[in-house]
């Protein structure tokens, strides 16, 4: 179950125009963070998905 929510989470962040560059804007991070935690996403997970799945597997993004 954990890994479908992270699935879902980071394909909603790749998904975003430019999601590459704006992973880096803590402004537009923080919203994104506001928008998952209204759909029930956990800061842990939320986080995970930045660090792992987003900051660090930026190849083949754009």
């Amino acid at each position: 179950m954990l890994e479908v929510d992270l699935d879902k989470l980071t394909h909603s962040i790749r998904v975003k125009d430019q999601w590459w560059q704006k992973v880096h804007d803590d402004n537009i991070v923080s919203k994104w963070r506001a928008e998952a935690a209204a759909q029930g996403v956990s800061d842990e997970l939320f986080a995970y998905a930045m660090k792992v799945h987003c900051r660090l597997c930026l190849c083949g993004a754009q």
